[in-house]
């Protein structure tokens, strides 16, 4: 059951950015250990419309794609609720 499962901390330690892509790096790493292959991408890009550069966030795992979003956070979500789930992201 999901109250029997430890919690998971999420941004440990540092603050900022540097933080949360740590924590990804290590739900990333968790869920390799289990034998799920899971992979980042980023991409970073200049938006005109918003006046600043951009990254975009892509999370596959055997081949398919599980999440396309501009936001670290809601990758950190999908991989803590892969590893909750056991690595199952579909």
């Amino acid at each position: 059951s999901r109250a029997s499962m430890p919690r998971l901390r999420l941004l440990e330690g540092g603050s900022g950015m540097a933080a949360t892509r740590k924590t990804a790096r290590k739900l990333i790493m968790a869920l390799n250990r289990r034998g799920v292959d899971v992979s980042l991408t980023e991409n970073t890009f200049y938006s005109r419309k918003y006046e600043r550069f951009i990254t975009k966030y892509r999370v596959k795992s055997a081949g398919a794609q599980i999440i396309s979003t501009y936001s670290l956070i809601e990758v950190i979500t999908k991989l803590a609720d892969m590893l909750r789930e056991g690595g199952n992201g579909h």
